[in-house]
């Protein structure tokens, strides 16, 4: 196949043809919807450039990313724009899931599609006959079900329907093979039945498992799945019990294995298999069920329980997929009550920021006091992508308009920008431009913030996290903090205003020190206080924080005004420049001569504009030389290769 066309640019529809294109072959992404081709492309770079191999970038340069990103040409869905499958050799469909909307796009595409080629469908519902039925050439139209993410998962379910015709000149089974190899997946064959294999049994595990309603204690029921410890827990082995169950039905009621011309045996194996591949479990459900039935513990912890698994998924999506079986099997299913009350509420799962049946999206918390003496403002995660830096902006906005007179920023743990947002900012000047503008804006509303600001650093502030500390008019810190800019050591440079807040704060020899070596207090050999804090503390107790709040009149406002050079800061600029490139044995990245520049430049002028020009433009240049690149990738690779030897991520 040298050119493909894919309809719908939503997850999957875009992990498809960004595999496509990793295969050599020309894609055309077609959607309705000019939002989802605009955020495809944005995205899509990002997500080519994360192709991974045995913990190794497969892609290690942005020409090599560009290559395969030009192979995926754009188009709206009109029908001007559709004749352009006259010259594609394959369709695959991952439009949304609405039968009506897939059917009259099947009958839009018969009227340009060569006769010799294949349609393929990436439905996860819907039964192929059905969507089949208003073709004029259903012979050359199945089911090609991938598993999300698309890059990374191995399986997928091919399904035909009673229209292929196997004595017909084209041969879809052998096109479906050809698709699958092309793509390096493993090929299951499923049968032709709403929600074909993996939908079919895990929907039924979803769907039981929210009948229990908001009563459960799905706490509980997922830490059981996780241990193994369903086998004794009498709800959750309710619930693998159905799971179980629609398996046995698959034979016993459905006659899967028939539908496939297979023997009962071999059916048993090849889903065993493939819910091994594609859910990650260590034995197949039929496996489980000889054990079960024989008394015995499989002794299977499964990747994820119920409950996360519909948050995983999105429990929008999860709603859907019952509805969608529902419609096509009324008798046998149903859409719980408490899926549809959370889809309506706005709480989707990770993807939502109310989360869903957990809260666990990282968020921002706000709290503030009946007397509006203070507000507090936290962020659950380790790191800060970009909707916390957007949510933190919020947070110091609606404390200055509850009128707090104070606010205490916690920071604990934290290590500041999500290093895996760094790949869009390297391959996009404009996604780079993007971020730090973002961080920019939040940074300022705690710098202009009317009443005081103090931070408060329990545990770690790298980074970003650092920074953002350096924007409070006054930091409290815990003597066994962890501190320091670290960026250099990744290839770039501070972009949260710590080329400008750092120097004012603890002087132009101690900042040059720190950030053109990338470098923590420890590995300073500095102790956490003065200059780099205002004060060390042992422990910070909530009855010192209120002494802070009490006594925020007094502290007042951070005052950042220009430094004006003396003979001293220049001798303390070369030398510590001198000394952070004998660290760098002679070789810094390239973001080292960026840094210095912006903090030399920049500190010279208003906070204002050393923020908003000098350091800005330093970084967007740092995020785009290849030091950055290759340390960022390095760095990466290190990463996977200590979270599969067991080891917790930095």
């Amino acid at each position: 196949m040298k050119r493909v066309a894919v309809f719908g640019a939503g997850v999957m529809g875009s992990g498809v043809a960004a595999e496509l294109a990793k295969a050599k072959v020309g894609v055309m992404l077609f959607d309705s919807f000019p939002g989802a081709l605009a955020k495809a492309k944005e995205t899509l770079p990002a997500a080519i450039f994360q192709t991974v191999k045995n913990y190794k970038f497969v892609y290690r340069s942005r020409e090599a990313v560009t290559e395969v990103f030009e192979r995926i040409k754009f188009y709206k869905t009109t029908p001007e724009n559709v004749k352009n499958v006259a010259s594609a050799d394959a369709v695959i469909e991952a439009i949304k899931e609405n039968a009506n909307l897939k059917i009259a796009l099947y009958q839009e595409l018969e009227r340009f599609l060569p006769p010799e080629a294949p349609m393929f469908t990436n439905t996860s519902t819907f039964q192929i006959a059905r969507l089949a039925a208003g073709l004029k050439h259903p012979e050359r139209f199945m089911g090609l079900h991938f598993f999300n993410p698309v890059s990374a998962m191995p399986p997928v379910e091919a399904i035909l329907h009673k229209g292929n015709l196997r004595d017909n000149s084209l041969d879809i089974e052998k096109a479906a093979i050809d698709v699958a190899r092309l793509l390096g997946k493993k090929l299951f064959w499923a049968p032709d039945l709403p929600g074909f294999i993996v939908n079919r049994l895990l929907v039924r595990m979803v769907q039981a498992s929210a009948k229990l309603g908001a009563t459960a204690d799905f706490r509980k029921i997922d830490k059981a799945f996780g241990t193994g410890a369903w086998f004794s827990d009498p709800v959750a082995r309710l619930i693998v019990d159905e799971f179980l169950a629609a398996a046995r039905d698959l034979i016993v009621k459905d006659k899967g294995h028939e539908l496939l011309g297979m023997s009962e045996e071999k059916f048993k194996e090849n889903v065993d298999a493939l819910m091994k591949l594609g859910t990650a479990m260590p034995k197949g459900p039929y496996e489980m069920i000889e054990l079960v039935d024989s008394g015995k513990d499989p002794e299977v912890r499964f990747e994820m329980g119920p409950y996360k698994l519909i948050d995983h998924v999105g429990v929008d999506v999860a709603a859907d997929c019952c509805r969608m079986l529902k419609l096509q099997e009324s008798d046998r299913w149903e859409v719980p009550e408490i899926l549809e009350k959370m889809t309506t509420e706005g709480k989707l799962g990770k993807k939502s920021p109310l989360g869903g049946f957990y809260q666990d999206r990282k968020s921002v918390k706000f709290e503030f006091a009946p007397d509006k003496s203070c507000a507090r403002i936290g962020w659950s995660g380790k790191t800060l992508p970009l909707h916390l830096v957007k949510e933190l902006k919020e947070k110091f906005c609606l404390a200055k308009q509850v009128g707090a007179m104070c606010v205490i920023l916690e920071i604990n743990r934290a290590r500041g920008a999500d290093i895996d947002e760094f790949l869009a900012a390297m391959l996009s000047e404009e996604a780079a431009r993007y971020a730090i503008k973002t961080w920019h804006s939040a940074i300022h509303e705690a710098m202009d913030y009317p009443g005081t600001v103090i931070a408060a650093i329990k545990g770690s502030a790298f980074g970003g996290a650092y920074e953002w500390a350096l924007a409070c008019d006054y930091i409290i810190a815990e003597k066994s903090a962890k501190i320091g800019l670290v960026e250099l050591k990744r290839g770039i440079k501070p972009g949260g205003g710590g080329t400008q807040t750092l120097p004012r704060r603890a002087g132009l020899q101690k900042a040059l020190r720190m950030i053109l070596r990338g470098a923590t207090l420890y590995e300073l050999g500095e102790e956490v206080g003065m200059p780099w804090v205002d004060e060390a503390v042992d422990k910070i107790t909530e009855e010192r924080l209120m002494e802070l709040v009490a006594n925020a009149d007094k502290i007042g406002k951070k005052k950042r005004e220009p430094i004006h050079y003396t003979l001293w800061d220049w001798i303390s600029e070369f030398t510590e420049s001198w000394g952070a490139w004998k660290f760098w044995k002679g070789k810094p990245p390239e973001s080292f001569r960026l840094a210095r520049q912006a903090i030399w430049k920049g500190n010279e002028n208003s906070i204002l504009l050393g923020i908003g020009n000098y350091e800005f433009n330093a970084v967007v240049a740092a995020f785009q030389t290849d030091d950055a690149l290759r340390m960022i990738i390095e760095f990466l690779e290190e990463r996977f290769k200590k979270l599969k030897r067991g080891g917790e991520d930095e």
